[in-house]
């Protein structure tokens, strides 16, 4: 049409109401080294301030880092480095996010996958307390579980000795119970208490009952057994011993104590934990690694969990389950797919798989987790799945961040993920 441009060369026209300008001259300041040139390569610059520039090449089996002037710098391989970038056949196989001096590389052949190891201390299902004892008299535990019979443990005290008599009911309801996984409990006696612990169960020891008799009522013999809630949890317990907040194996969250002294038994608090039992890792193998600027200028490739501080941390390890089951806090829901993007948005890190985004902690950008199972937060991680009309399947394809909105563009449709 008439007064419409129909050829522009070297013609800059990215801003419309500035009109046409000529095209930023290029300058050649260097080859960018001559290693690896038999493989395709992933290329990416990222600006750390005024004075520091930094070019990353990256391929299958190796990576290599320039300054601004084009002259190599040293990449030191860390634990568990140049095997993650096996499989990179293509540019387009590698992502890039940078956050300070560290830049995360996500391979994007890789498949996230979870370990299969399990927290196994032992549910604390219950506690009886012999606190005082009379030598000649009678006492009385009954345990049921749910609409379980009751099973009843007597004894006529011996003594007045509360360690010793303790000792004697513990190895008695030990010897007439039958041993887990079957449906029984594990005892164990410390002082003057009495431990019920069931091990690795869904439910834990949701639903058990306790009874205590004894002729000086509750100040000779107490017990405490699975709660509703979290109210009047014993002060006194076993270190690292879990409970099961809740009565059906569906439901309900977990705690865990710790002695205030870090011995095996003491008095000490109890915070929210994962459940007995539960898968509670992801493998690091298979996630983005770091490459991580130095104080010295050198470079350090590595697994996020291995990378350590000058203080022997491992700050930015990556999150283990926090909190909850595979019922109540799933896996995240890239586990078990291909990560084929990753970002930064809003003080968070994120994975795109498939038609989903899943978004790390806000301002730890390791966390993949929530912190409670009763509570969410507004920092907790989390993810999203975008929703085109219909049920065909729209796969996200890219990503870009422009201020306070994330622009999703999907096979089908065009998306907005926005934060207030």
């Amino acid at each position: 049409m008439d007064g419409q441009v129909e050829e522009a060369i070297n013609c800059d026209l990215s801003v419309v109401a500035a009109g046409a300008s000529k095209r930023p001259g290029t300058v050649h300041v260097a080859e960018l080294g001559t290693s690896y040139d038999a493989y395709a390569k992933a290329f990416y610059t990222y600006q750390r301030d005024s004075a520091e520039m930094y070019h990353i090449t990256v391929k299958q089996g190796g990576i290599e880092v320039f300054d601004k002037d084009g002259d190599e710098v040293t990449v030191e391989l860390g634990a568990g480095g140049w095997a993650y970038l096996n499989g990179i056949v293509d540019a387009n196989d590698v992502d890039f996010a940078t956050v300070g001096d560290i830049t995360y590389i996500l391979n994007k052949t890789k498949t996230v996958t979870k370990s299969t190891a399990k927290l196994s201390s032992g549910t604390l299902a219950g506690v009886i307390n012999l606190a005082a004892c009379a030598n000649g008299f009678k006492y009385t535990v009954k345990m049921r579980k749910d609409a379980d019979s009751w099973k009843t443990y007597s004894f006529t005290a011996t003594s007045n000795d509360t360690l010793v008599e303790a000792k004697r009911l513990k190895d008695q309801m030990a010897a007439d119970s039958p041993a887990p996984p079957v449906g029984g409990y594990i005892f164990d006696v410390h002082g003057s208490y009495i431990s019920v612990l069931a091990f690795g169960g869904a439910s834990g020891g949701a639903g058990l009952m306790i009874e205590t008799e004894s002729p000086g009522g509750g100040t000779y013999m107490s017990s405490w057994a699975s709660r509703h809630d979290d109210t009047a949890l014993p002060a006194v317990a076993w270190n690292a011993k879990r409970i099961k907040i809740g009565s059906k194996e569906d439901t309900g969250y977990w705690m865990q104590f710790t002695t205030d002294s870090g011995d095996d038994f003491g008095t000490g608090s109890w915070l929210e934990s994962p459940a007995d039992g539960a898968e509670y890792k992801i493998y690091a193998s298979n996630m983005p690694h770091l490459l991580v600027r130095q104080a010295d200028g050198t470079f350090l490739f590595t697994s996020v969990d291995y990378y350590e501080d000058d203080d022997g941390n491992f700050p930015l390890k990556w999150q283990e389950r926090t909190c909850g089951d595979d019922e109540s806090v799933p896996f995240p829901e890239f586990v078990g797919n291909k990560i084929t993007s990753i970002g930064v948005f809003r003080s968070r890190l994120y994975f795109v798989f498939k038609e989903s985004i899943f978004f790390t902690g806000s301002g730890a950008y390791n966390e993949l987790w929530p912190k409670n199972v009763v509570t969410v937060r507004d920092d907790d991680a989390f993810g999203r799945t975008v929703a085109s009309s219909g049920s065909q399947v729209d796969t996200i394809r890219n990503v870009i961040a422009f201020r306070k909105t994330l622009f999703v563009t999907g096979d089908r449709s065009q998306f907005e993920v926005s934060s207030t």
